[in-house]
């Protein structure tokens, strides 16, 4: 056995321990990982700051809409019915496990990805050095897990899990534009190295200030601004009409700007703002009354 076949079987382990106690102490499961990242609980009778009116989401606003949004193949339906289909990123492939990839027909570089969750892409530089082994026990891994135990984002529990195929573009930036209550809130910038760093801020929809940094992070020059702000912004915009709180992924690339993805968590309401009184200012403009 590998060290990564190892390292999988211990992270299925600790998943079915977080799964475990998330179906049977959910409140108490999430406020103690909210406790662990923040350092302080959180208020879901009267939530006042942003991270806090996050996780009475997580607990109170489940719709069949968000649920097939947050699929990464059903969203592509989705932006269709929405007229924004020049923006979605092409397909390769879709497949229900690893041993079904077939890669000589698939290009020399590209993206893998799952539709069900975060954090489980796969940049392919070079098919002929892919280590199939270790690759295959990381994808038999997230094929298993059901994302929604993790931080109780319910909107996953519902999606089978597929393997996507993408095209790969390049290293490139990303956009993430949150909105609340039909307008936005916040773009989260990311320009990510080849050495594995990257830098990230966050800025208001004019990009004229900062609004906060982020801890362990690097500081992300704001004249990177994209072309087509003001397209990205129409696009969130109207993708926002449909929901209380979601963020909007994009990506530009040859003057064109693509949709990744849509969800409705910023790290999944565990947000380590700085300074922390942003946490707050951006608490009230959220309202959940609406």
């Amino acid at each position: 056995m590998t060290k990564t076949e190892l390292y999988y079987k211990i992270m299925y382990i600790r998943y079915q321990i977080i799964r475990l106690c998330m179906k049977c102490f959910p409140v108490l499961t999430v406020r103690y990982k909210y406790f662990k990242r923040l350092h302080k609980t959180f208020n879901l009778k009267h939530p006042l700051s942003f991270n806090e009116k996050n996780q009475w989401m997580k607990f109170n606003i489940n719709t069949p809409l968000m649920e097939r949004v947050a699929d990464k193949i059903k969203l592509r339906d989705y932006l269709i019915e929405k007229g924004l289909e020049k923006h979605i990123i092409p397909i390769l492939k879709i497949y229900n496990n690893y041993s079904d990839i077939n890669f000589d027909e698939l290009p020399n570089q590209f993206v893998i990805k799952t539709n069900h969750g975060s954090g489980m892409n796969t940049i392919i530089l070079d098919k002929n050095t892919i280590n199939h082994k270790e690759l295959k026990s990381k994808y038999d891994y997230f094929m298993r897990i059901n994302y929604s135990f993790f931080n109780h984002e319910i909107i996953y529990q519902n999606i089978t899990p597929k393997i996507i195929i993408e095209p790969y573009y390049g290293n490139l930036i990303d956009y993430k534009i949150m909105c609340a209550n039909h307008e936005i809130l916040y773009t989260v910038v990311i320009k990510r190295y080849d050495d594995g760093h990257f830098d990230t801020a966050m800025y208001d929809e004019t990009w004229t200030q900062p609004l906060s940094t982020f801890k362990n992070l690097n500081v992300l020059d704001k004249t990177i601004i994209p072309s087509h702000i003001e397209e990205m912004n129409q696009c969130a915009k109207h993708i926002a009409k449909d929901f209380l709180l979601v963020r909007v992924d994009f990506y530009e690339f040859n003057d064109h700007i693509y949709i990744g993805e849509c969800t409705f968590y910023c790290q999944s309401g565990m947000i380590q703002f700085i300074p922390e009184t942003v946490d707050m200012e951006l608490g009230k403009r959220l309202n959940l009354d609406l």
